[in-house]
């Protein structure tokens, strides 16, 4: 959730190699998740930055597969 880096909820961490900020994992345990443009060294699952597709897969099955059924929740353009 944009503007609540520091808040106690679960998190994937969005990371850039171009961008000099530090990451919150490993120091934040709430990141569960990383969407970066670079492999990074952890044992969280990880995500290409550009595929969208496979985010929205991890957020459904872990999050609101029970909540949503049959139903799929899809990225914007997918």
């Amino acid at each position: 959730v944009e503007g609540y880096k520091r808040e106690p909820i679960a998190k994937i961490e969005v990371h850039r190699r171009a961008s000099a900020a530090p990451l919150l994992y490993p120091q934040d345990a709430q990141v569960i998740a990383l969407a970066s443009d670079e492999q990074l060294a952890t044992t969280l699952p990880q995500f290409d930055i550009n595929n969208s597709a496979q985010i929205t897969d991890f957020i459904v099955k872990n999050f609101l597969d029970d909540k949503v059924g049959p139903a799929r929740l899809r990225a914007v353009g997918q």
